[in-house]
């Protein structure tokens, strides 16, 4: 018996929907590329937290603790929180 997907979204809604919100604001051709680019579209699902910014994070003594997972599994695109993260502190 198979699993279902907990991703509410495809990788290629998610980078559709990136690519028309982020357009209009500044020239990414890029984003044109991530669309139409097939082998991200056939990356593996692997669910992300979803929100995964630093007021989400908390650390005591030498554990890192996260916080907020209601939008876990929203967002299955590999390395998405971790782009999320590193594009919220510059």
């Amino acid at each position: 018996m198979g699993s279902a997907s907990v991703c509410s979204m495809t990788h290629l809604n998610l980078l559709t929907e990136v690519r028309d919100h982020l357009k209009p604001l500044e020239d990414f051709d890029y984003l044109d590329y991530w669309v139409e680019n097939v082998e991200l579209r056939e990356l593996p699902e692997v669910p992300q937290h979803g929100d995964f910014v630093h007021n989400n994070l908390g650390r005591a003594r030498d554990t890192l603790y996260v916080f907020d997972w209601e939008d876990y599994g929203k967002v299955c695109l590999p390395g998405f929180d971790l782009a999320m993260l590193n594009g919220i502190q510059k």
